[in-house]
Formats: structure tokens, sequence, C-alpha cells
């Protein structure tokens, strides 16, 4: 929620946050190339990052008005949240890990 967004950036976190749907090739295909847990575990510790990751087998309407804020009608949507950018960064859909640490070094900067 965006109470939990807030929340972890007034604890100066930045925040990556995953909505994916457990049947997207795309989302799986990123899974292992990008947010494998070797490289989130490292930009976690290298940047003070915070990963919320929603899996999800349909849109919720929760999730429907949060993807809508940022103009988006389908899911995946990867969105980075710093200290310097609270208002959330949509990322493509598909990424890799050494695009997705040079974004977040970018905006943390």
């Amino acid at each position: 929620t965006q109470e939990q967004i807030d929340n972890l950036l007034r604890q100066n976190k930045n925040i990556l946050v995953s909505i994916t749907p457990n049947w997207s090739y795309t989302a799986r295909l990123n899974e292992i190339i990008t947010f494998n847990s070797y490289s989130i575990e490292r930009l976690k510790k290298k940047y003070n990052l915070e990963y919320i990751s929603i899996k999800t087998p349909y849109v919720s309407p929760q999730i429907l008005k949060y993807i809508n804020s940022y103009n988006r009608y389908d899911i995946p949507i990867y969105v980075l949240y710093t200290i310097n950018t609270n208002k959330g960064i949509v990322l493509p859909n598909i990424i890799k890990d050494s695009e997705l640490e040079k974004t977040i070094r970018n905006f943390i900067i």
C-alpha cells in the first residue's frame, strides 16, 4: 500500500515494487535474469533497497488502482521509489540487472 511505501521512504529506504502475474513469461524471465535472489540481495545491501514483490493470478481492484496511478492498465509493473524521487519511476517491463542498477544509481545520487 502507499502507506507502507511512505513509511519506508521516511526511514530513508529506496524501494523497488514488483507486481507480476504468476502466469507471465516476461515476468518469469525478469525473475531469472534480473530479480534473482543474488542480484536483489546485492542491490538491497548496496543501495539500502527494500524489495516488495507481489505475484498475483489476477489484477485486484487495489492493484488496478495502483497501476492506474501510473497510467498503466496491466501487469507486470516495476516501480522504483527513492528518497529523491518518492513519486515512483516506472521501469521497463523487461530490464537487465545492469540497467536496473544504473537506474537506481542515477536516481539515488
